[in-house]
């Protein structure tokens, strides 16, 4: 099984509908998927296969006579992708596998999705690759000076507001593609976003997302909107708030528009920073790796008494909600009581909570555990590592304003 040079390369949207419009097998297994973005990238897994193993998707429904027998020969040709995927260092020692584990993984399991509404479900053991599984691979979770260091090391304020995004907002990368200014108001005191199962990656319907944008982002994010402004303005476009937050810094003539970023232009953006920051301190970040740190800053939050509701965790993360199907509605009318919950929250996650917002808060500490007649030295001995930290991050920023000072 021959694996194409070029098998990594992304597939147009004009290409993938020609494949669907093509063949009823795949616009059957198109039909067959929820999301938008499921249906994407799921078929796109199922051209790449079929250029891997040279066969067009009605050639692999067709595969023997009865339909025994076309499972039997659809297990087989799957099988030997994996096991193609498996033995490649063993069958080419000096070579790098033009498909990476993370795609492999993907195809293989949009694959058995595929046969599935096609033919039938095949075993349990076919057509999966050993483990670990993309997500069971990387366990990191990086603290927040990890963040700090990714975002410095990126090279422009777009992406330096990218990072901080992601971190408050955890969003994936065909989400974060999505945003539009028009989804949330700025001029708001906690400006919020609100997205349903249409908008993310999920395959389930009724999931929601919730995400809430804290006080320092929303300065970078006026900033952002600013620049975006004069950039239209200067190639002779009209700018409106249904303009995406996040667009490729390249004007295309042809277009004459500014495209939405783009996958590609993500992968550099963090491998860039990925590189430099493994350089510089010894920490291998990814954008996955963003979004798990939210998560962990969550449940550090919850263990320091901060209460959060099931639901409202759910849609902070875009999870699937166990006996519960809201509606806009019912979403919409929550955010108040989302946005107190963040306050509480923002202090654990945000990149940049400010060293006045620190203060005031161990200064509120301070006064509540003397009104509980406990004495300096017990005070200190309790808020050790919160001064300890506080002085830390003035330290930091300090070293770090100077060095990009110095760099200009």
């Amino acid at each position: 099984m021959d694996i194409p040079k070029d098998i990594g390369e992304s597939i147009s949207e004009a290409q993938r509908k020609k494949w669907v419009q093509d063949y009823p097998e795949l616009k059957a297994y198109e039909d067959g998927l929820k999301s938008i973005n499921s249906k994407q990238h799921c078929t796109k897994d199922v051209i790449r296969y079929c250029r891997i193993v040279g066969k067009t998707p009605t050639e692999l429904c067709n595969l023997g006579t009865t339909r025994d027998d076309k499972i039997i020969e659809a297990s087989k040709l799957l099988k030997a992708f994996c096991n193609t995927i498996e033995n490649w260092v063993l069958n080419h020692p000096a070579k790098l596998c033009p498909l990476k584990y993370t795609m492999a993984w993907s195809i293989s399991k949009s694959m058995r999705g595929f046969y599935r509404e096609n033919l039938l479900d095949l075993p349990k053991a076919i057509g999966k690759l050993p483990f670990p599984t993309p997500s069971e691979e990387r366990t990191y979770t990086p603290t927040r000076e990890d963040l700090r260091h990714f975002r410095e090391e990126t090279k422009t304020f777009r992406d330096r507001v990218l990072v901080h995004w992601l971190s408050t907002i955890p969003l994936r990368k065909n989400e974060i593609r999505g945003i539009l200014w028009n989804d949330f108001d700025l001029t708001e005191e906690y400006p919020y976003v609100v997205l349903s199962a249409e908008r993310l990656k999920g395959k389930y319907p009724n999931v929601w997302f919730v995400g809430v944008i804290c006080q320092s982002l929303k300065k970078e994010l006026k900033k952002l909107r600013e620049e975006q402004k004069k950039k239209f303005e200067k190639n002779g476009l009209k700018w409106s708030e249904f303009t995406k937050v996040f667009i490729t810094h390249k004007f295309n003539r042809k277009l004459n528009a500014f495209a939405p970023i783009g996958y590609a232009e993500l992968g550099r953006i963090a491998n860039n920073a990925r590189k430099k920051v493994i350089k510089k301190y010894n920490v291998d970040i990814s954008l996955q790796d963003v979004r798990r740190y939210f998560e962990n800053r969550l449940d550090y939050a919850e263990s320091q008494g901060v209460s959060v509701p099931r639901n409202f965790r759910e849609w902070f993360l875009a999870h699937k909600l166990k006996g519960s199907k809201p509606h806009y509605n019912k979403v919409k009318a929550s955010v108040p009581q989302i946005i107190e919950v963040f306050k509480q929250l923002e202090p654990y996650i945000d990149l940049d909570y400010s060293e006045a917002n620190i203060k005031k808060t161990m200064l509120d500490k301070w006064k509540q555990l003397e009104n509980q007649g406990k004495s300096k030295e017990e005070i200190i001995g309790e808020m050790y590592e919160e001064i300890k930290g506080m002085m830390q991050l003035i330290t930091q920023r300090a070293l770090t304003e100077q060095q990009r000072k110095a760099s200009e």
